[in-house]
């Protein structure tokens, strides 16, 4: 990522992210790269195809019963399989997009603030429906979509001086 906002892979593969860009997800095996930030939703770009513009653009929630539009904050973003996207939000939020339903709206969206002492940072696929997030005070939590939070572990981190 470099100052004009674009992620360059190789020589022959760019791609161009609005700005800014917080959080970067890049799938080896599905040549796929997910990018996101403050004020700017995911948006997943194909790193093998001949296009640089995204393959997904995910839209925001739907309005609040007071017609307040939901502010957008990508902390972390994952790519679960080629067509299933995970992001946290800065806002306690873990969503989930399927790009085959063709709406850019989030298909599940679970609210984490109780457990989150921090705002989330990371998150990562750990498997089939668990998730790792990760937050600012350096906490990980393991994250069931079945069942909800089921563990965390503090990191400790050593300085040598």
């Amino acid at each position: 990522l470099n100052d004009n906002n674009m992620i360059r892979t190789d020589e022959s593969a760019l791609i161009y992210g609005r700005s800014p860009i917080e959080a970067v997800h890049i799938h080896r095996r599905f040549a796929l790269a997910a990018v996101g930030g403050r004020d700017n939703d995911l948006c997943v770009f194909d790193l093998a195809g001949e296009r640089q513009e995204p393959i997904f653009t995910a839209k925001n929630v739907r309005d609040h019963v007071l017609e307040v539009p939901m502010p957008v904050y990508v902390a972390g973003c994952c790519i679960a399989s080629p067509s299933v996207f995970c992001v946290a939000t800065a806002y306690h939020e873990v969503r989930f997009y399927d790009r085959r339903v063709g709406s850019g709206r989030p298909v599940q969206e679970f609210p984490i603030s109780r457990e989150l002492t921090r705002r989330p940072t990371c998150i990562t696929q750990w498997n089939c429906n668990k998730y790792l997030i990760g937050e600012a005070s350096g906490d990980v939590h393991l994250y069931d979509t079945r069942r909800g939070f089921t563990s965390r572990a503090k990191l400790l981190s050593l300085i040598h001086i």
